[in-house]
């Protein structure tokens, strides 16, 4: 890696090339004209109410105080499942470059390292986890990355690191609504509610003469938004878009706007890709925005709160029998309390009461209910055996059926370790242009000096991340699952295999335990390692003085006394 190394660490920024800005008129007009597209799809209003029905509040609007309404909120459970089964924090990248040279998979390690820190320090996992969510309950979900200058990066002489940000899907705006391929786009529209006050330190310390006219502004289509917060809130508009560079191949721009005030003059970010990734759940023709699962079940779910409503109330009402009596017998009421005595008009032996039984509920009410939830949850994908409604007494059965239904989530998997892939290719893309000279830890075959094997030792080495190509640059992205079953199989696969000797070594044992199953379990495998060393040792040790001891001592040298 010698023509890799500097001894100067340095920061890069990629070249301040001022090119002409866009008209913050013709940046309104194409929000605009995206709102109305997705208002043609009835995005804020379907988004908004798939919100709120995942949280539970499916009664809004409706105003009664004789009652309180039942929520028998399925739909939240389902999706629920839904994330178990495609979820994982289990992701390994793997980076290659095509150029054939002798360090290539030095190189390649050490960029494997440096996306795995920044997916530690964005807490990128996470992340993916709350855009799972958001894709299932809106439909799309969108990651946006950006370099942050003032960012520690935990190194002594560079300054910034990535991060990463998390966009509804109605705040996104593509330049060609036909394409949901986000890199093939026009131009894109990031919006962004953002504190007045905030927005002109930005913009004035980036020296815009017009920082003060930036006003507070309303936003309806802004989900979420507590309206209370309008007078001190303004739109953000974060434009990206490609140009062909000097250097002839396409570089990513960007634009921000705040009303009719450009905040940040258009400039070269140095990019070739996008700084986000996009994906949808159920994906539409000639459409950029996908379709939620909820979207189709919430008639189900309001019939099935309805229904359980009424029963309720049927309950309440009809179904306990009552007491009736004679009110001229009775003439102070009938007090049902054991411990107070009842005045009755007349002779006490004639005074009566009767007992009217509750109506019975049909059953059919209920089976139908049942059956109603049941059907829906078996449209969306999901069986009792998936939600755990069974008894796991047969464990092949319960495996097959639980795979059989994981089957209909197959498109949804593969989509999302796609956008995991294309979360980590921005990385490495951005690492290229902003990370500059910065010092990196690979692990290097070394041998050891007392056994003579070959061991792994880390080494810091000072790395320019501007010459790695992205263009010649094999990127493999493994997402592994994280579901509940897939690990308790994993777990007594490696049993049974324990269990008839397969493994030679504890630790290779544990190292195909499920990660998080045993806590500390990379410790425990070193500590192990080297305890074999030890005993490996010690045997060879043993081995070799038995065999001196077999053989006996050496004869004496003629002419030598005995």
């Amino acid at each position: 890696m010698d023509e890799l190394l500097t001894e100067t660490p340095k920061s890069r920024n990629p070249p301040e090339q001022r090119v002409k800005d866009v008209p913050a008129a013709k940046v309104l007009a194409e929000y605009s004209k995206g709102q109305t597209y997705n208002t043609s799809l009835d995005l804020y209003e379907q988004v908004k109410k798939n919100e709120r029905f995942y949280l539970g509040d499916q009664w809004s609007g409706l105003k009664v105080k004789s009652f309180t309404p039942v929520t028998l909120n399925f739909l939240r459970r389902v999706l629920a499942y839904f994330q178990s089964m495609i979820v994982s924090d289990d992701i390994a990248v793997q980076i290659l470059p095509f150029r054939k040279a002798e360090n290539r998979e030095a190189i390649g390690q050490v960029y494997e390292k440096s996306v795995e820190r920044v997916m530690e320090r964005t807490k990128l996992k996470s992340l993916l986890r709350e855009s799972l969510r958001d894709t299932a309950v809106d439909g799309d979900s969108l990651l946006y990355f950006y370099f942050d200058p003032d960012e520690p990066s935990g190194q002594e002489y560079v300054q910034g690191d990535i991060r990463a940000e998390l966009v509804m899907n109605t705040n996104v705006i593509f330049g060609n609504s036909y394409s949901r391929h986000i890199q093939d786009q026009p131009y894109i529209l990031i919006v962004r509610r953002r504190t007045v006050r905030e927005a002109r330190q930005e913009a004035k310390m980036r020296g815009i003469p017009e920082w003060d006219s930036i006003e507070s502004e309303s936003e309806d289509s802004y989900v979420g938004e507590d309206k209370q917060q309008d007078d001190n809130l303004c739109t953000e508009i974060v434009r990206f878009w490609k140009e062909r560079a000097e250097d002839g191949k396409k570089h990513v721009y960007v634009q921000r706007v705040i009303g009719k005030v450009v905040t940040e003059h258009a400039k070269d970010t140095g990019l070739s890709l996008y700084p986000a990734a996009w994906w949808s759940w159920v994906e539409r023709r000639n459409c950029y925005h996908g379709v939620s699962p909820l979207t189709e079940v919430i008639p189900t779910q309001i019939a099935v709160n309805q229904l359980w409503t009424a029963v309720t109330r049927y309950v309440q009402s009809a179904a306990f029998p009552k007491i009736v009596y004679n009110s001229n017998m009775f003439p102070n009421g009938f007090d049902t309390n054991p411990s107070k005595a009842v005045a009755v008009a007349g002779d006490v032996r004639e005074a009566q009461t009767t007992v009217i039984g509750g109506v019975t509920l049909p059953p059919q009410i209920i089976s139908t209910i049942d059956s109603l939830m049941q059907k829906a949850m078996e449209m969306m994908g999901i069986s009792d055996t998936a939600l755990g409604n069974v008894r796991p007494d047969n464990q092949a059965a319960i495996v097959a059926v639980q795979e059989a239904t994981a089957a209909p989530l197959a498109l949804q998997k593969l989509a999302f370790y796609q956008f995991v892939e294309d979360c980590v290719r921005v990385v490495v893309d951005m690492m290229r242009n902003y990370y500059g000279t910065r010092e990196v830890v690979i692990q290097q075959d070394v041998q050891d000096p007392m056994t003579g094997e070959t061991i792994q030792q880390e080494m810091p080495v000072m790395l320019d991340f501007g010459t790695l190509d992205l263009d010649v640059t094999e990127i493999n992205v493994d997402v592994g699952e994280a579901s509940y079953w897939s690990r308790i199989m994993q777990l007594q696969t490696a049993d049974n295999l324990f269990a008839k000797g397969f493994y030679n070594k504890m630790s290779d044992y544990l190292k195909d335990l499920p990660q998080g199953l045993v806590r500390n379990r990379d410790q425990l495998v070193q500590e192990l390692e080297k305890r074999e060393q030890m005993q490996a040792q010690q045997a060879m040790q043993a081995q070799q003085g038995q065999a001196l001891a077999a053989v006996g001592p050496e004869p004496p040298a003629p002419g030598q006394m005995m």
